[in-house]
Parts: structure tokens; C-alpha cells; sequence
């Protein structure tokens, strides 16, 4: 991979327009690889695949969200992994080591619940005025708190289009998405996850956020895979 990002730079130098270069691969994976050198040596560079939608890091935080509603819409306080999983993410910006305190919290409360997390959370959610105590969670990790409750109540009362909808507005995805240098294939993979739930919500208009990831995780033991195509011009 080196060896082709430094051939594709003394090719340029040579004053070759980048349209007469290609790098022909055999796996997309490859590409993908050799996408992070050409980034690193700020080589400019166009590319044209199709990816498995479930496989983009993107879109599988987004379903990991959903995730989360439909496991606790089964059984109350059963997302405990997931849950400790979403904090992380960064479309929230909890400190990590403000995850790692909640989490010995919990331990230390020792609920008879099998997922205590949300239970600890809530609990501080509830608290009139959490900000006067030194160790409350950190705001964006209440934050998040709140929106998940509110997700899990929206989806007895609203279609899964406008829960979809709902979770990529309010829980700041799209803000990050347009604050992003990836925005556009951000935008791709967006589009084509909604476009997913469109089709799924089409063939059957009553399906829920459960429904919904007993159908994909069914997709993914088939080896079913929804793909969008992407193609971008982009710049390291």
C-alpha cells in the first residue's frame, strides 16, 4: 500500500493529471486500506464501490440506537452492553472516563436488575437539581439519558419512519453529519439507512423498532447485504 501511495505521488510530480491514474483491487477492503495512505500524503483521489450498509461504522452506530430501544422494549433493563456502548459514542461527547465512573457507580449500587445503567441514570435524571452534586454524571451523559427514555416512549406511539427520524434530529446525528468533513458520504450512508427502513415499513406498514432488527439481524445470518453505493471526491 506504500509502495502504490508513493508510485501514485511520483506520477503526479511528474505532472500526470490524477484522472489518468486508477488502482485497480480486487476487494473493496483494499481500497478502503489504500484510501488511508493516499489520506496521509494528502493525495487526492475519487472512488466508486458498493458497501454492505450493515458493515459501515456509520451506519451501524445508528442501528445500534435502535438496537438498544428494541432490546428494552422486549425486557426493561436488558441493553446493559449496548447502553455502555452508545456512551461512547461521539455524536454525545461523554468523557470516557466519565462511562468508566458510571459504570463502577452501578457496580457499587448493586441493583437486582440485570441492566442498571439506565436505572442509574434515571435516577439522577429525576433528581431536581443533579448540577449541586459534585458526582452527578456528566451533562451530555444525562442528556443522552433523557433522549433514549423519550426514543423508548415514542415507540409505542409514533411509526418507525418518525422514530427513525426523531433519533437523527435530536440526538445531534445530523448536526454532526454537517459538521463533518465526511458529510457527503456521510450523507450517502444516512440516505441510504433511511431508504432501508422506507422499503422495510412499506411491505409492512405495522413494523416496529423490534420487528425491524429481528429482520436485520435474520438479513445478516443469511448473508444478505443491503449495499449503497458510494462515490466521492475526497482530500486528506
Amino acid at each position: 500500500m506504500a509502495h502504490i501511495t508513493l508510485e501514485v505521488e511520483r506520477i503526479l510530480a511528474k505532472g500526470v493529471m490524477p484522472g489518468k491514474i486508477a488502482v485497480i483491487y480486487k476487494e473493496n477492503k483494499y481500497g478502503e486500506e489504500l484510501a488511508q495512505y493516499f489520506r496521509l500524503k494528502g493525495v487526492p483521489f475519487f472512488s466508486k464501490r458498493n458497501q454492505n450498509l450493515f458493515e459501515v461504522p456509520f451506519a451501524k452506530k445508528i442501528l445500534q440506537i435502535l438496537r438498544y430501544i428494541a432490546r428494552e422494549l422486549e425486557t426493561s433493563y436488558s441493553g446493559d452492553d449496548i447502553l455502555f456502548e452508545l456512551l461512547h459514542y461521539d455524536f454525545y461527547k461523554v468523557p470516557p472516563i466519565e462511562t468508566a465512573r458510571i459504570s463502577i457507580e452501578v457496580a457499587e449500587k448493586g441493583y437486582s436488575e440485570k441492566s442498571s445503567i439506565r436505572k442509574y441514570l434515571q435516577e439522577w435524571v429525576n433528581t431536581r437539581n443533579p448540577t449541586l452534586f459534585s458526582l452527578a454524571p456528566h451533562d451530555e451523559a444525562l442528556r443522552l439519558a433523557r433522549l433514549l427514555e423519550k426514543w423508548i416512549g415514542d415507540a409505542h406511539n409514533i411509526t418507525l419512519q418518525q422514530l427513525f427520524s426523531n433519533i437523527i434530529s435530536e440526538g445531534g446525528i445530523l448536526s454532526y453529519i454537517l459538521a463533518s468533513p465526511e458529510k457527503i458520504s456521510l450523507m450517502k450512508v444516512l440516505q441510504a439507512l433511511f431508504d432501508f427502513v422506507k422499503d422495510e415499513t412499506r411491505r409492512r406498514p405495522d413494523m416496529g423498532v423490534v420487528k425491524l432488527m429481528e429482520t436485520i439481524d435474520l438479513m445478516e445470518s443469511m448473508a444478505f447485504d443491503p449495499l449503497i453505493r458510494c462515490q466521492a471526491m475526497r482530500k486528506a
